[in-house]
């Protein structure tokens, strides 16, 4: 029995697809950008909301499809490391990363 499918060094379908219809149609150029994230951040990143299709219940009530339909995700880290996880995507030049902070991950 195998695991889920990887669909980038780090992530696999179950943490980046839409939680609504399941596919995930980040590009390419993304997911390389967010295993380097990963990479320079040196630890773990737990996806709390990734791709959303244009059904998705919160995209479908957009005037027009938002980022998580496009290069988006919501990260879930605990105390500091929310610090430090912001610090290396802003000197990586991200310019939206959703940070949720609830206890311990």
């Amino acid at each position: 029995m195998s695991g889920p499918r990887q669909v980038s060094r780090y992530f696999n379908i179950d943490e980046l697809g839409c939680r609504h219809c399941g596919r995930m149609e980040f590009p390419e150029a993304f997911l390389l950008e967010l295993d380097a994230l990963r990479e320079e951040f040196d630890g773990p990143i737990y996806v709390n909301s990734g791709y959303r299709c244009k059904q998705h219940p919160e995209e479908a009530q957009k005037a027009s499809p938002g980022a998580h339909n496009r290069c988006a995700i919501d990260a879930r880290v605990s105390g500091g490391l929310a610090h430090e996880l912001l610090a290396v995507a802003l000197r990586r030049g991200w310019t939206g990363i959703g940070v949720q902070q609830r206890g311990p991950v």
